[in-house]
């Protein structure tokens, strides 16, 4: 194939790219503007090609009927094809049917992790947040805090404040020390933790001994930004 033709190829591949994710964005404003039938209207037909985005957008409308009747095993249905196809979120929601026991699902808790695992090493924080619960709590895997709490932390560095609030308790436990622990519940409250978990905050820092390291530990947050590393050094 000469450069022309390779040129050509590669355009036709980005222009048709470029379209599919159009379209998808198209679909995902019109849900979060509560057009459910423009939605499903991309949604089906990209999800009947095989398109695993669409197939777990088209399954989560089945399951909270949005758009057309509640049905949670044609759910289950279209979110698993898009899990087999590869995509995170669908692997992760999967994980959850068979931990929770949903549509009829017998409850699996080696299922879950399988599909939770697979998701988090596609560094989803969500998942990489229901693996470390699956290790934290010992559901279809060996308890272990410290597995749990590296899970944690991968998705912790990305922002996610639930990472961060659950890897700030583990510290509190005895796998960290004050600085850190101050340091994550800060970051948790700036990146959004809801009132109720902010009230748990508050009350787990007044038990906090050294609180010249826990000051220390919260001017840190103010500086940290996500994908650093969390604790590669700690400014004392």
């Amino acid at each position: 194939m000469n450069i022309r033709k390779l040129t050509l190829v590669i355009f036709f591949i980005f222009t048709a790219v470029s379209a599919h994710a159009n379209k998808i964005d198209e679909a995902l404003d019109a849900m979060n503007a509560d057009d459910f039938t423009t939605a499903l209207s991309i949604f089906r037909p990209l999800a009947k090609q095989g398109d695993a985005q669409a197939q777990f957008w088209l399954g989560a409308m089945y399951f909270y009927g949005k758009g057309l009747p509640q049905d949670i095993q044609e759910a289950k249905t279209w979110i698993e094809k898009a899990a087999q196809r590869g995509y995170a979120k669908a692997q992760n929601f999967l994980g959850k049917i068979y931990r929770d026991g949903i549509a009829g699902t017998p409850i699996n808790n080696q299922e879950s992790v399988k599909w939770f695992r697979l998701a988090a090493e596609q560094d989803y924080a969500v998942a990489q947040i229901s693996l470390g619960e699956a290790y934290l709590y010992g559901r279809g895997v060996q308890q272990n805090k410290v597995n749990a709490a590296t899970w944690f932390e991968k998705a912790a560095e990305q922002g996610n404040h639930t990472g961060q609030y659950l890897l700030g308790v583990l510290f509190t436990a005895g796998l960290g020390n004050d600085y850190h622990i101050c340091m994550l519940f800060a970051l948790a409250v700036e990146d959004g933790a809801d009132a109720e978990t902010v009230k748990e905050i508050d009350l787990m820092k007044q038990a906090v001994a050294d609180q010249e390291q826990c000051r220390a530990g919260e001017a840190a947050a103010a500086k940290w930004k996500p994908g650093i590393p969390l604790f590669k050094t700690q400014d004392n």
